[in-house]
């Protein structure tokens, strides 16, 4: 399996950033205890590039803006649980899309999908620590909603993020086709172009 590392100009260009800024927040994740730290120096020894560590750099990149404010909001955001009305004695509710309970787990699985619905979007309110799914199913508009909390003091700027339609398809297509082949993600990306 190819590094975080080695996958992060992809993860760079999805982002329009650089790949010292990705690695740089696979550090802070690693810091905080969301990532693994890697076993090891050289090469062969980095964290590799699974699903669960992209959905969290996807994570951290959509709730902060930049490292001095990696924090706990992070990690609530990736915990943050599917939100529908629920009745006493049923189950907690899961994501219709992924049938997962909590945002980093749904985001797992929409990496690891190989059919992705149409017009998939993704949208973190960093406020509030709510994301929404969007997804068009059958002509029908569909999402699922996670809640992670408030931040705890209410403002009237809001901001949020959004994952347009593609960018999912387009990390998973290319994480799995890196992993696949064992390629540097550049090139990786050059021969599915």
């Amino acid at each position: 399996m190819i590094s975080l590392k080695a996958f992060g100009p992809a993860l760079a260009e999805a982002f329009s950033t650089t790949p010292s800024a990705i690695y740089e927040r696979q550090r802070a994740l690693v810091r905080l205890g969301l990532l693994p730290a890697p076993i090891g120096r050289g090469r062969g020894n980095g964290l590799p590039a699974s699903a669960e560590a992209v959905a969290m750099i996807i994570i951290a990149m959509m709730v902060t803006d930049n490292l001095s404010e990696m924090d706990d909001r992070v990690r609530r955001m990736a915990a943050a649980e599917h939100r529908r009305l629920q009745k006493r004695g049923i189950p907690k509710p899961r994501c219709a899309l992924t049938g997962e309970r909590d945002f980093k787990s749904a985001l797992m699985a929409l990496l690891r999908m190989t059919e992705i619905p149409t017009h998939l979007t993704v949208e973190v309110s960093r406020n509030y620590l709510q994301s929404v799914i969007r997804w068009v199913d059958e002509g029908v508009s569909c999402e699922s909603r996670f809640v992670g909390g408030s931040v705890g003091k209410v403002s009237y700027f809001t901001v949020q993020a959004f994952l347009g339609n593609g960018a999912l398809e387009w990390i998973g297509r290319s994480l799995r086709h890196a992993n696949d082949q064992q390629l540097a993600p550049h090139d990786a990306i050059e021969e599915m172009l």
